[in-house]
């Protein structure tokens, strides 16, 4: 016997069971025929809709599978349709102040600052598709540095171009303290009474101070690059005799790999060319 819910206009039937085979969704017509005033007869038609409705549930959980790994991401994510967005995450929402509801529909150059949208024009026009850095603007009107990676991909029948945005407002932040720190230590360096100089593995100077350069008789200019086994210089003990190469400060190090202390040396370098 067939178990259905019947009802006198167009409507889709979702509880039909077929004993001993299988289940089935239906989309189900009922037309009454009325004598006497009285329904005589039930013409009943129906459609089998079962393949539609599964596809229709697999659109829905692969839509929810996207939209859950869409909100994971650690940024913003939109896909526009030549700049409109038609899909973004919360991610976006939290990044530049604006709901969801705000966002859809909305120009997405909005989003970003004046000074950099000619370049993030040419780079949807180009179909770019590397990291690059700009600035954006934030519902306030607050700019911040962004950094923005970008794909096309086809999306029924056209092609969209989904977007990445990556506030990196704090790293910005660190990288401006590092140099600021950098800048003070060099400041500090270059005005301390003595020499210093910074060697590479293989012994390469890769930094020194004026006053290492004044010791050596030589510009700092000369010195980069230059290895601790060098015509410019030689380095004598403390009662004159010259040095092996192996008991020059940075060789010592380098063997060890512990630092030297108190070490006394002299140095032999190249006459001053104003003495």
């Amino acid at each position: 016997p067939t178990r259905i819910t019947l009802f006198w206009k167009s409507s889709e039937v979702r509880d039909v069971d077929f004993r001993g085979g299988k289940d089935l969704y239906v989309d189900a017509s009922l037309y009454p025929i009325v004598s006497d005033g009285k329904i005589q007869q039930v013409i009943c038609q129906w459609v089998d809709i079962t393949d539609r409705i599964f596809a229709e549930n697999e659109l829905k959980q692969s839509e929810k599978r996207f939209k859950a790994l869409h909100n994971a991401s650690f940024g913003g994510i939109t896909i526009h349709d030549k700049g409109l967005i038609i899909e973004c995450n919360q991610g976006l929402a939290d990044i530049t102040g604006y709901s969801y509801d705000e966002l859809i529909g909305m120009d997405g150059l909005r989003l970003i600052a004046e000074q950099s949208l000619s370049e993030v024009k040419n780079n949807i026009s180009k179909g770019y598709e590397k990291p690059y850095e700009v600035y954006g603007v934030r519902k306030n009107g607050e700019e911040y540095p962004l950094r923005l990676e970008a794909r096309n991909i086809p999306y029924e029948g056209k092609m969209l171009r989904v977007v990445e945005f990556r506030d990196i407002t704090q790293r910005k932040k660190a990288e401006d303290a590092l140099k600021e720190s950098e800048s003070k230590l060099q400041h500090l360096i270059q005005h301390l009474h003595a020499g210093v100089v910074i060697h590479a593995a293989d012994t390469k100077i890769l930094f020194a101070n004026e006053q290492a350069a004044n010791l050596l008789g030589l510009t700092i200019e000369q010195m980069m690059g230059k290895e601790v086994v060098d015509p410019a210089w030689s380095f004598v003990r403390e009662e004159g005799t010259t040095m092996s190469i192996a008991e020059y400060p940075v060789s010592q190090v380098l063997a060890s790999q512990d630092p030297v202390h108190d070490l006394v040396l002299g140095i032999n370098s190249p006459p001053r060319p104003d003495t």
